[in-house]
Formats: structure tokens, sequence, C-alpha cells
């Protein structure tokens, strides 16, 4: 599964994040109202007072890091071609960081196959489905999301939890 990609920067103080998209198109947008009516430049320009180029920039250069990303592990799968990456990456840019309006977006079983992605749709009867529910009701127990899977472990924002 895959989820709506963007970077989430400090915006207005430590303790708030902004989507890197979202700064990025408010700015782009100011931009074309002035663009289109001048006038309202001090208007738009004073909407704008908690953005500042270095976050613009910052935001430019994460959505950019995303697009690399994305490419990157593609790229991992050492039978996939660099034509067939290519491809993949720009699909998957496109739906995921473009298209996709926020982040608890996925990619379904039948868009991951319409990209052409080697998907296998799990049968929630199945043992091995029934295991992997299992452990992930575990991880919401603990009140976590930050889980890393390893090949013998699986690893809980720093602890470490026997696959």
């Amino acid at each position: 599964m895959f989820r709506r990609f963007s970077a989430l920067l400090p915006f207005s103080g430590k303790h708030e994040l902004a989507p890197a998209h979202a700064i990025i198109a408010a700015v782009d947008e100011a931009e074309r109202r002035i663009e289109q009516n001048p006038a309202t430049s001090l208007f738009h320009l004073g909407l704008a007072t908690d953005i500042t180029a270095l976050m613009v920039q910052d935001a430019r250069n994460a959505m950019e890091r995303i697009s690399t990303l994305i490419s990157e592990v593609l790229a991992c799968v050492e039978s996939r071609s660099e034509r067939d990456v290519e491809k993949l990456s720009k699909t998957l840019r496109n739906y995921l960081v473009s298209k996709s309006k926020n982040h608890g977006s996925v990619v379904s079983v039948s868009d991951a196959k319409r990209f052409g992605l080697p998907v296998i749709e799990a049968d929630p009867a199945d043992d091995q489905w029934r295991a992997i529910w299992r452990l992930w009701a575990k991880y919401i127990l603990i009140e976590t999301y930050r889980v890393y899977e390893g090949e013998q472990v699986s690893v809980i924002g720093g602890l470490s939890v026997s696959a």
C-alpha cells in the first residue's frame, strides 16, 4: 500500500507543520492572482506573511526529493528496466504527489495492478493475512504508527519486537 507523498515542513512556529505541496500551491496561487490583478498585491502578500522564500525553496526541494525517492524505491526491483522505472515513477508521482488530496489517500490493489505494479491481493480468510492483521492490531494497541518491518524483527519507534 502506498500513501500520499508530501513532506511536512515547520510552519508559523515550531509546533505547526504544513505540507510542502500546500506551501507551494499557496505561493503559486498568490502569484497568479497578483498577475491577474496587480492592485491586489498588498492583500495577497499580507495573506502570505508566514511564508518565507526559504520555506518555499525547502518545500520545492522536499517535493523533488520525494520524486527521487519514488524512483529509487521502484529501481530496487532488479528485474525492472530503467524504462519501466521511469514510466512507473511518472505514474505514481502523478497519482501520489499531484492528484491525491491528503495523506490518507492510498493506492488500491486495482489501481496498483493498473499501474503495472506486481500486486498479490490478500485473502482476508488466509492464515498469513490474519497473522499480519493481528500484528498490526498489536501496534495499534501500543499507540504507534512508526513501524518499520525488517527481515527478522519489527522496529517500533525505537523498540524492536521479534517477528
